[in-house]
């Protein structure tokens, strides 16, 4: 099972354990279910704990070697999980 680092609490983790997100060329990050769109991909635990974590910390940045449009963690968690509820 290929294994990734969490951008929030930097856990390495099972991949199938984790969101994976990309940012697309305008900045905004977007959630890639599928796994499959092209690109850098950063991951993260499904937790609130990580996604504020990753946002405060600034762990996007970091994966994704560039600036990414302003997030707000309680927003993307509230996303995150409005995603899963309806998959």
């Amino acid at each position: 099972m290929p294994q990734r680092t969490c951008t929030g609490c930097r856990r390495v983790d099972e991949q199938a354990k984790l969101m994976r997100l990309v940012v697309d060329g305008n900045g905004r990050v977007r959630v890639d279910k599928l796994r499959m769109q092209p690109g850098r991909g950063a991951y993260v635990h499904l937790d609130r704990t990580c996604v504020e974590k990753m946002v405060r910390d600034g762990g996007l940045q970091r994966s994704f070697r560039k600036r990414t449009q302003p997030l707000e963690g309680g927003r993307l968690w509230a996303f995150l999980t409005e995603e899963e509820e309806g998959s």
